[in-house]
C-alpha cells in the first residue's frame, strides 16, 4: 500500500490582490515599515500622497491646506513619457508646463536613463516601452515593466489620481482595464472623443476605436457612459 498514490496536494488559498490592497491600507498607520514623513513638516503621511498637514507634496505645495473638501487632493497624474512620436522629449516638456504654468502635479514614468531635463519632476522606473504596432493585449501581458503598466499600477496602488499616454491606445486601454479593473456593472471600457462641432457644444463619440466588435448591450452602455460624461464634463443636460 502506496498512501502517496491516494494523497492529493490541496493549494494554499490565496487572499486576493484587491482584499491585500485594502488590508494594507487599512493597517498603514500600525506599521512602522509602512509610514512616511512629510520632508517639509515632518507629520505622519501615506507614502506618494499629499501631506494633510501642510498640503506639499515631493517638494513643492500641491493644493491649498485651506480647502475645506479633503477629496479635492489632488494626486499626481501619471504620465506615460516614452509613447507619442517625438517622446520622451516632448512629454517631458508638456508635463513641465502643466505643472509650472497650471500647478498640476505630474509624475513621469519611464527609462531615468532617457528622461532629461525633467526639472523636479518625480520619475517611476520602468525598464521597458510598448511601441506603437505592437499588439496590445499580449504587450500589456509579457512586458509588466513597461511604462504603460507601470502608469497603471501606479493609479491602481493610489500614487497617481490617473494616467496619461499619446503612445499606442490599446495597450493604454488593455494596461488600464488588467491593472485598474472596470467600474462595477462595466462590461467593456470605451474610449470617449470629442468631435468638435461650428459654434456650439462638441460631439462625444463613444466607442473610438477600442473595441472592434461590439454587442448590442455594450452598445447601450457605452450611450449611458457617454451621457454621464457629456453632462458633467460638458454640462449638457
Amino acid at each position: 500500500f502506496n498512501l502517496r498514490e491516494f494523497t492529493m496536494a490541496v493549494p494554499k488559498k490565496k487572499t486576493s490582490k484587491a482584499k491585500g490592497r485594502s488590508r494594507r491600507a487599512s493597517n498603514w498607520t500600525l506599521r512602522p515599515s509602512a509610514r512616511s514623513t512629510c520632508p517639509r513638516c515632518g507629520e505622519v503621511r501615506r507614502p506618494h500622497r499629499v501631506c494633510g498637514n501642510c498640503g506639499w507634496y515631493a517638494g513643492r505645495q500641491a493644493v491649498d491646506v485651506d480647502c475645506p473638501d479633503p477629496h479635492l487632493i489632488m494626486l499626481p497624474i501619471a504620465v506615460d513619457a516614452m509613447g507619442g512620436d517625438n517622446a520622451p522629449g516632448e512629454i517631458i516638456a508638456g508635463a513641465r508646463r502643466a505643472q509650472e504654468e497650471h500647478g498640476i502635479p505630474v509624475v513621469l514614468v519611464g527609462r531615468p536613463e532617457d528622461l532629461t531635463d525633467i526639472g523636479d519632476l518625480e520619475v517611476i522606473e520602468a525598464s521597458e516601452v510598448i511601441a506603437m504596432d505592437a499588439e496590445p493585449g499580449a504587450s500589456v501581458r509579457r512586458m509588466k515593466d513597461s511604462s504603460l503598466v507601470r502608469a497603471a499600477e501606479a493609479v491602481r496602488d493610489g500614487r497617481a489620481s490617473a494616467m496619461v499616454s499619446a503612445g499606442n491606445t490599446g495597450a493604454t486601454m488593455a494596461s488600464a482595464l488588467l491593472r485598474m479593473g472596470r467600474i462595477s456593472g462595466v462590461a467593456r471600457p470605451a474610449i470617449a472623443t470629442l468631435l468638435p462641432t461650428p459654434g456650439s457644444t462638441p460631439t462625444v463619440l463613444l466607442d473610438s476605436g477600442a473595441n472592434a466588435e461590439c454587442s448590442p448591450e455594450w452598445l447601450v452602455q457605452f450611450g449611458q457612459m457617454g451621457a454621464v460624461f457629456a453632462r458633467d464634463r460638458l454640462g449638457i443636460e
